[in-house]
């Protein structure tokens, strides 16, 4: 018994079964959401290092096959320093991914997080919090990138 590129188990996986997934999985095409709008805002807590409120990323019943989270988009933000974010999917929020990373300047922020998630089952809500290494209010925006499996 093995384990395959989408969690399950399968009985009798050959290493070249294994390395058609993998290409497969290697070579399909990443999706953004929001597509073709403004990503999402998202508060932090004033306070150092405590997780602001859960926000939607992606509602529910939007990415309609079971797909992978493989990045997170920063956009803009309103405050610099460390930031971690902690992401949720599923009606009971099961947390699915963890990351960190830092600006110097609120100005011209704009790059990608590697991110990468188990599988998240069809239809489910993405929703995120933030914290961050500074005393106040502030927002990051965000879009979601993502793969089918």
């Amino acid at each position: 018994m093995s384990l395959t590129l989408d969690g399950a188990f399968q009985e009798d996986v050959t290493v070249f079964g294994s390395l058609v997934g993998l290409e497969k999985f290697l070579h399909t095409a990443r999706k953004v959401y929001p597509t073709l709008a403004d990503g999402v805002v998202c508060a932090k807590n004033n306070a150092k290092w405590v997780l602001g409120g859960i926000t939607e990323i992606v509602p529910v019943n939007t990415i309609t096959g079971d797909y992978y989270i493989v990045g997170l988009q920063v956009e803009n933000a309103t405050v610099v320093g460390r930031w971690e974010m902690v992401l949720y999917y599923g009606a009971n929020d099961v947390e699915c991914a963890r990351v960190r990373t830092w600006a110097i300047s609120a100005v011209g922020i704009a790059h990608a997080l590697d991110i990468r998630s188990p599988l998240i089952p069809a239809n489910s809500r993405i929703k995120l919090q933030l914290a961050e290494d500074f005393v106040g209010a502030g927002t990051v925006t965000f879009s979601l990138v993502y793969q089918l499996a």
